[in-house]
């Protein structure tokens, strides 16, 4: 038996942290380091038309724990003012930024969870991930998510385009995402689980012959 890892349900927060416009909001959530693969959305939108890149506003936010790695990428993105390195920030923050986003994107290449795909479930928002960590468990590709390579630029810049031009479908991925979440990753069907399985294991001690 699988158990998912549960959070509490994350309610919206609201916070002029965000640049308030029609352009689609990208949020990465993670340390700065080449494990979370930062650089691979730096290469997508480096790849992207002008007029692409224009339609959204991206935001990197975690605390650097590669100060090279980071300081490249920034180098890279410092001529975009719609490329926002935000730094570290508080829990409360980070969700923030999440809950004012419209699209929560793991370029992570390892993961145990990842816990900022989990939160951007809960707060509905539509989820762009490599299959690290649980992701491939609690994301169906093209039901409540997308899924990408590892290292993929290309496939990423794919699906962001995809969601910018099509609405409906950014909106769809969102409302299945907190579908799921309700459904699989609350932390009170975690302890049920937790439970279920307890009991079970006394049931199987109780039954084995003295």
């Amino acid at each position: 038996m699988t158990l998912h890892y549960g959070i509490e349900t994350t309610e919206p927060r609201s916070g002029g942290l965000l640049e308030q416009s029609h352009k689609i909001r990208v949020v990465v959530v993670g340390s700065i380091e080449p494990r979370k693969g930062q650089d691979v959305l730096v290469r997508s939108i480096e790849g992207m038309a002008r007029e692409l890149v224009d339609s959204f506003e991206f935001y990197f936010v975690g605390r650097v724990l590669d100060i090279e790695y980071h300081d490249a990428l920034k180098r890279k993105t410092e001529a975009l003012t719609n490329v926002h390195w935000v730094g570290e920030v508080s829990r409360n923050e980070s969700l923030k930024y999440i809950s004012n986003s419209n699209v929560v994107v793991c370029t992570s290449r390892d993961e145990t969870g990842p816990i900022a795909v989990i939160e951007g479930m809960s707060l509905g928002k539509a989820i762009v991930s490599t299959p690290v960590g649980v992701v491939p468990e609690i994301i169906e590709h093209g039901q409540n998510g997308l899924l990408i390579e590892i290292d993929s630029d290309r496939t990423l810049t794919e699906c962001l385009v995809q969601l910018c031009q099509d609405r409906p479908l950014l909106e769809k991925l969102g409302n299945a995402a907190r579908t799921s979440f309700g459904e699989h990753l609350t932390i009170e069907r975690y302890a049920r689980d937790v439970a279920n399985v307890v009991s079970r294991v006394i049931d199987a001690y109780r039954a084995e012959p003295n």
